[in-house]
């Protein structure tokens, strides 16, 4: 197995799931990131929930994470995922490359917006009746290839308490 490549950070309360990625995304990085993510998804039972995708910081993604991206995504619409706010920059090349048609499918399929920020993000969510951060996003701890198996174990309990 090949070493997780890009970084992210995950954190959840109550309605909200927020997700913030860097770098260049391998397949190996993409099935951490939705595995901790998933964790998420299945404890909220059958809530809605709404997921803030933060991608400014990402420089590519590969054909085959894209692939296990847009399986995890039509899971988790079944599961109660209605809403995506993205945090992005649309006129970048990046953006348009790499990411664009994850919002083409969102558009499709749930309640979708492409912000500025998180700030932004945060609004619109608590505008459309979403629960969470009302008191702002902790500190972030990311987790990349190095440390993928010790970074699902601790944010997931560290949440959960």
């Amino acid at each position: 197995m090949f070493i997780g490549h890009g970084s992210y950070a995950v954190e959840h309360d109550q309605s909200i799931i927020v997700f913030v990625a860097q770098g260049a995304w391998n397949l190996e990085a993409s099935k951490s990131a939705i595995e901790l993510i998933s964790l998420y998804v299945d404890a909220m039972s059958a809530t809605n929930f709404a997921i803030i995708a933060n991608t400014r910081q990402v420089e590519g993604i590969t054909p085959d994470s894209f692939k296990v991206w847009l399986s995890a995504v039509r899971k988790w619409l079944h599961q109660g995922h209605t809403t995506l706010a993205r945090v992005d920059e649309p006129r970048s090349a990046y953006y348009k490359i790499f990411l664009s048609k994850f919002d083409e499918f969102a558009r499709a399929h749930q309640q979708f917006q492409l912000l500025d920020s998180m700030d932004e993000a945060f609004s619109w969510l608590h505008q459309l009746g979403f629960k969470g951060f009302e008191n702002g996003l902790p500190a972030l701890k990311f987790f990349d290839g190095l440390d993928i198996n010790k970074g699902r174990a601790t944010s997931f309990s560290n949440q959960r308490r």
